[in-house]
């Protein structure tokens, strides 16, 4: 038997501790599920502007998506077509990669569908007036510009 005394375990040292190590576990699986090279933070992206806190994608969704120039409708829809099965996997991990994250929306709930369509009124009728200047300079200096939502 050992000499050295033993203090109590409060419930709150107890809940604190659990927190620590649960949170050294989030962490872990964070990094391992999705180490710093398979996560592309759109912010960094000149090529993309993006107007969302939760901007890092997994890189898997980044390369299907491709972020080139708009398609036009037989594009997108060869596109759907043939990558629907790819699109359904990698938006299914992208979700997870956000609930792992911790992210949020605009509202502070979690991120919890993607929606991919071919309406483009909200660019051309919401971003667009917004940005009409800053996509000049864009164009002007020969970028191409792209858009996400």
């Amino acid at each position: 038997m050992s000499d050295t005394l033993r203090l109590p375990f409060t419930k709150q040292a107890h809940c604190l501790q659990a927190q620590e190590l649960f949170e050294t576990h989030h962490l872990q699986q964070y990094n391992h599920f999705y180490p710093e090279d398979n996560r592309v933070n759109l912010h960094t992206e000149p090529q993309v502007e993006c107007h969302t806190e939760a901007s890092t994608v997994t890189s898997n969704l980044h390369h299907l998506l491709k972020f080139k120039p708009t398609l036009d409708q037989w594009e997108f829809d060869n596109f759907i077509e043939n990558s629907l099965d790819d699109i359904v996997k990698v938006c299914s991990e992208q979700l997870l990669f956000w609930h792992i994250s911790g992210e949020t929306n605009t509202y502070n709930k979690p991120v919890n569908y993607i929606l991919v369509w071919s309406n483009t009124d909200y660019f051309w009728f919401v971003l667009l007036p917004c940005s009409t200047q800053e996509i000049h300079f864009f164009l002007e200096d020969g970028d191409h510009v792209y858009f996400l939502e």
